[in-house]
């Protein structure tokens, strides 16, 4: 334990000089400004895929259910099927009077003189659009902070010939790894919490925040530690780096369009916690299976990888003590 809290001392105090996190730190204050100030609150972003049930002949993607045309609306499609009375019934969560008047001209301008629409969770209201960019933000921003700042510190301590004295020191790899990963999930952490708390307040489930930021953060740091063992330089590291941060950006697309959801998104480390930061924050119903196994799945691999990485490349740990 002794150990264990030296290294963390010591790894905050080179954060506290380091200039990468002050400009981390100010881009913090920055988004937050940005999103209360100058981010529109009614602007929608409304593109919906549209599901029909008992109605094939319109030529949309047509579902076997009911259950399956709430699920579709769940995910932020818009749902249509035919009551007792042979009427219309358009099935949405929260889209605006304009789109439900444009559907029903589009849909059933012929052949139908009225359409009821149902709304799928009553209590639910639209997410203003500069909160609804929060979620986005804290994946992208506060939770991908130990991803960078990892890469920082492991590479001051190449530059400082720290990394000489940690070769020849008994501190273990596991050690090492837990270390700089608590320490750097703790700050996004509370980067997640500073943008929920001013962007959207405080009416939300705030433990699973913290456990979805924390863990979600860890993901990221175990990644960022394993990529920077190859690295010397601050220039090619930082390009490498962008790359792997534009990648895991897609599900974006995804969050803004909900009918774009393919399969290969949903293997990005970022997909379930974008979309899970959402419900949290909008109390929005979900299953949260999906995102502890994928969760779950990248921390175990993210971990075994790092491990070998730091023990082999890094500090050159050898036989079972490593």
């Amino acid at each position: 334990m002794k150990g264990f809290f030296s290294l963390w001392m010591l790894d905050l105090k080179r954060l506290l000089k380091n200039s990468l996190f002050i400009v981390i730190s100010i881009t913090l204050v920055l988004i937050i400004v940005v999103t209360l100030f100058l981010l529109p609150k009614d602007m929608q972003v409304e593109e919906h895929e549209l599901v029909t049930f008992g109605m094939s002949e319109y030529g949309f993607n047509e579902v076997s259910s009911m259950e399956l045309l709430y699920d579709a609306v769940d995910e932020g499609g818009i749902g249509i099927y035919l009551n007792e009375d042979n009427t219309p019934v358009i099935v949405h969560n929260g889209i605006s009077d304009r789109n439900i008047n444009a559907i029903a001209v589009m849909v059933f301008s012929k052949g139908f003189t009225q359409v009821e629409s149902l709304k799928l969770y009553e209590d639910q209201q639209p997410i203003p659009f500069n909160q609804r960019m929060v979620p986005v933000f804290i994946a992208f921003e506060a939770l991908i902070v130990g991803l960078i700042l990892v890469g920082a510190l492991m590479l001051a301590e190449k530059e400082e010939s720290t990394l000489l004295a940690l070769r020849i020191s008994p501190i273990s790899v596991n050690l090492y790894i837990l270390s700089k990963t608590t320490l750097l999930a703790f700050i996004g952490t509370v980067y997640a919490l500073l943008m929920a708390i001013t962007c959207v307040g405080f009416n939300y489930n705030f433990l699973s925040l913290i456990a979805i930021s924390f863990f979600g953060s860890c993901i990221f740091i175990l990644l960022g530690m394993a990529f920077s063992v190859f690295f010397k330089t601050l220039g090619e590291w930082f390009f490498s780096i962008a790359i792997i941060l534009m990648v895991n950006m897609m599900p974006v697309m995804s969050y803004m369009m909900p009918s774009y959801s393919p399969d290969w998104i949903k293997l990005t480390p970022s997909y379930y916690i974008l979309f899970e930061l959402e419900k949290i924050l909008f109390k929005q119903p979900g299953q949260i299976l999906p995102v502890i196994l994928s969760m779950g799945t990248w921390l175990l691999v993210s971990y075994l990888i790092t491990y070998q990485f730091i023990r082999v490349f890094y500090l050159k740990r050898g036989g079972r003590n490593a």
